[in-house]
């Protein structure tokens, strides 16, 4: 039996995008909003942060999975998990 995790790099690199682009995010509205640390009091910052923390929390954890899932050829349903995830994390922050 080979092991392909191809298609599980390629989502994890499809994810670091989107773990940058959170970032960039925090970043920009630590600008606009002129806090250097914590949150400010502003609830725009405050959940920009949540969803970043939240994210990396979470993904690793997701991947590992997603890994698992490849090993045992069941990776129809790790996909469709973590398309369903990352559609989550993207309506959470509209």
């Amino acid at each position: 039996m080979a092991i392909n995790i191809t298609i599980t790099a390629f989502y994890a690199s499809l994810l670091t995008l989107l773990y940058i682009g959170l970032s960039f995010n925090v970043i920009r509205l630590r600008f606009k909003l002129k806090v250097g640390v914590g949150d400010g009091g502003q609830e725009q910052l405050t959940k920009a942060i949540r969803i970043h923390g939240n994210f990396s929390e979470y993904m690793p954890l997701a991947l590992i999975l997603l890994v698992g899932l490849n090993l045992a050829e069941e990776i129809a349903l790790g996909y469709m998990c973590l398309v369903v995830f990352c559609l989550l994390v993207e309506f959470y922050m509209l």
